[in-house]
């Protein structure tokens, strides 16, 4: 079926994102290869990396400042691929924008290591910020899989008694495995993501006593009370527009204040397109926000 997406994101129109195993083990080792990133912003960001038991983890922060505000970002890819070129761009662009700090935390991934290891290690990421800088202000954020491990990670804060952050944010989020919502049913087709490429994810991801763990599903959540505000952005022509709707309003419904942004003519993923116009103006938004967050 033919979309009226934007005409930049017309040359991604054909690609889909590879679900099956043997596929994917290869895309992972050659990603670090062709897709590096660059640094967008020398003498202006620092860079480190943090080693942690099972994975690792990068932190960009503007030069010359101690870390006091902070986003831990959760890179998308389906819990199944490593952060693209884009994803490592994006946070620095963060970093800057905001003038916070970024850890971007490069998870392990099914279906090698299944639901929980990638959720154990943003959380172990996030443990990790609490104890090594007390944030001022902390930020959980993400894009589709991502996303979900955001929404898990403040979910988890609210069970175990942490403190729980000061904000979300979610972008195009991958929420709900039981997958019966309207745009799950029409776009089957759709391009970089559809719904077809959503359900063997899922079943790659968690095995069926753990798939609809809220930590896994966050819209499964049986309470949402106490979640963080929250920034909540949708494409239109994607499979998961009526669960990230769904999910704002059981937010606000629990009493959580949440900025929505429905972007238009737009597809899942759309942040591949970096150099957009479109995605440009999303960008600033989404740093406005954090902006309003870290100045409150």
């Amino acid at each position: 079926m033919e979309y009226d997406i934007l005409p930049e994101f017309h040359k991604y129109a054909k690609i889909r994102m590879p679900v099956n195993p043997r596929i994917l083990q290869a895309a992972n080792v050659m990603m670090p290869v062709i897709q590096h990133g660059r640094n967008l912003y020398p003498g202006c960001l620092e860079h480190k990396r943090i080693m942690f038991r099972n994975f690792t983890a990068n932190m960009y922060f503007p030069a010359g400042r101690n870390p006091e505000k902070f986003l831990l970002y959760c890179h998308g890819g389906a819990f199944l691929m490593k952060a693209a070129a884009y994803h490592k761009n994006l946070v620095q662009r963060y970093a800057m924008g905001a003038g916070c700090a970024v850890l971007f935390p490069d998870y392990r991934l099914a279906p090698k290591d299944p639901f929980p290891a990638q959720i154990q290690d943003c959380v172990q990421a996030y443990r990790w910020l609490l104890k090594k800088y007390h944030p001022e202000k902390i930020v959980v954020g993400g894009d589709s899989a991502g996303a979900a491990l955001a929404a898990g990670i403040a979910l988890y804060t609210l069970k175990k008694g942490l403190r729980v952050p000061d904000a979300a944010m979610l972008i195009y989020p991958m929420l709900d495995s039981r997958m019966s919502t309207e745009s799950m049913k029409k776009y089957t087709d759709t391009p970089l993501w559809n719904s077809v490429q959503n359900r063997k994810a899922w079943a790659l991801y968690a095995d069926e006593n753990n798939l609809h763990n809220p930590f896994a599903s966050p819209m499964e959540a049986r309470d949402l009370r106490g979640f963080p505000q929250t920034y909540l952005e949708t494409a239109e022509y994607d499979c998961l527009h009526d669960e990230g709707i769904a999910f704002a309003h059981r937010l606000e419904e629990s009493g959580v204040s949440v900025a929505q942004n429905e972007t238009r003519q737009t597809i899942h993923g759309y942040d591949i397109a970096e150099n957009s116009d479109y995605v440009k103006v999303q960008m600033r938004r989404r740093i406005s926000y954090l902006k309003g967050i870290y100045l409150a």
